[in-house]
This record gives C-alpha cells, sequence and structure tokens, in this order.
C-alpha cells in the first residue's frame, strides 16, 4: 500500500474523479449487504440463557465471517429480559404479550407458531436458522449448515432446509435428530430456506400449541417436494 503523495502529480480531471469516487466510499461505509441468514428464536422470562445462547450466536457470525441478523421474539418477559434486549443494537426485538391481563382481561396467548411465524416473516435472510433460547451453538454448527445446504442446492437439489444435531442438558449424553418414516427429518434446531417456509404457508399456528408444530412444518416441507438435509457437522447443546 503506497500513500497518496507517493503518487505522480495528477491532472485536474483525475483528481475530481479520485474525490468523486472518495465521497461515493464515504456514502457507502454504513450500508451494510442483506443478511444471508437470519437467527431467530423466542423467548420468555429467560434472560440467563437468553444471554449465553446470544453470545454463542455472536460468537458464530463473527469467527466465521457469515453475514446474519438476530431476530428475537420476546413474550412479554418481566426479569428483565426486555430491558437488556433493547440495549442490544444488533438485535432486532419483537415483543408480544402473552401473558398477564389486559383491562381486566387475559392477555390472548398466542400458540408457539404465531410467535415464531412473527420472526420468520421479518426476516431479511436467504435462509433462516431457527434455535432455543436455551442453547449453545457448538463452534461451526451454523456453517456447516449453510454449506451443506449450498451444496446440494448446486447440484439442483430442492433443499427446504438440514437439522442439527442436539442434546438435553442434563440428560442423555447423545446427540439426536428425531425424523418420521425413516425418510423425513425434522428440525427442532436448524436452519430452514425463507422462501420454502413461504411457500409452505409457515408454522401451522391453529392446530398446535406448542409440540409437533416444527414436525408439521417438516412433513408439509417434504408434501411439496423439498428434501431436509441431516447437517451432520452442525451440534447443539
Amino acid at each position: 500500500h503506497r500513500d497518496l503523495h507517493s503518487f505522480p502529480t495528477r491532472r485536474s480531471s483525475d483528481l475530481t474523479r479520485f474525490n468523486i469516487c472518495r465521497r461515493r466510499q464515504k456514502l457507502n461505509l454504513g450500508k451494510k449487504m442483506t443478511p444471508y441468514v437470519s437467527v431467530v428464536l423466542g423467548s420468555y422470562n429467560r434472560k440467563k440463557f437468553l444471554r449465553l445462547t446470544i453470545d454463542s450466536i455472536r460468537r458464530e457470525l463473527e469467527e466465521f465471517r457469515i453475514n446474519g441478523e438476530i431476530i428475537v421474539i420476546d413474550g412479554g418477559s418481566d426479569d428483565g429480559s426486555a430491558e437488556w434486549l433493547l440495549n442490544q443494537k444488533d438485535i432486532i426485538s419483537i415483543f408480544q404479550h402473552n401473558h398477564g391481563l389486559w383491562n381486566g382481561l387475559p392477555v390472548e396467548k398466542r400458540s408457539w407458531g404465531g410467535f415464531m411465524n412473527l420472526g420468520f416473516k421479518c426476516a431479511r435472510g436467504k435462509l433462516i436458522c431457527m434455535v432455543s433460547d436455551d442453547c449453545l451453538l457448538v463452534p461451526g454448527a451454523l456453517k456447516n449448515g449453510i454449506d451443506i445446504i449450498e451444496k446440494y442446492t448446486a447440484d439442483g437439489c430442492k433443499i427446504g432446509g438440514a437439522a442439527f444435531y442436539w442434546r438435553d442438558v442434563p440428560g442423555p449424553a447423545k446427540y439426536w435428530v428425531g425424523s418420521l418414516f425413516e425418510k423425513t427429518y425434522l428440525i427442532n434446531q436448524g436452519i430452514f430456506s425463507t422462501s420454502a417456509l413461504a411457500e409452505a404457508g409457515y408454522v401451522d399456528e391453529s392446530r398446535y400449541q406448542f409440540y409437533y408444530a416444527d414436525s408439521d412444518l417438516c412433513l408439509r416441507l417434504n408434501e411439496l417436494g423439498y428434501s431436509i438435509l441431516l447437517s451432520d457437522k452442525s451440534f447443539i447443546e
């Protein structure tokens, strides 16, 4: 890299073009490309776990230079989570009260799908990574998931997502991924294609309050001709 003053004297027209380019560069400094992946998670009164989960997501995005965004849907936490989220300028926070009273009446409770769809529908990434608010990404989990989706997509396959291995702690030490009919992997933690989610109509908000909504989504993607991959190098604690 040479200092500007070491260059030969420029003609005035050259200097004018140079200054125009410099001004354009300054105007673009604050801009950021559209994220490639959106990491979406829901949370309610789990500040201690949420902060650790967010830290692991941030490390993954930074270490592997992934252009991503983080979206958190909070169900009206009163443990300090909401205040903490408001101070995290790299997080898109959506607050949807799901507990307590309003005007003397119970707040209408949304299903898990209702909450997740809020995040899915505002995600800007080509891919959406769904994780829980009490998990940790083992380094490389997101990167490896993206790689396997890109590989099969480049080969002409119709990919709806990729499932990550996960395990409960404390509990059995074995990582696992659910499947149905020996052909459809279920994404409990993992990546979805944003366009595939939209085509499937996102998560069914009315049929399932919580459990099995993610399984139903994967089955509907399969019925539309999408394959769910097993990302065998992606692990979630």
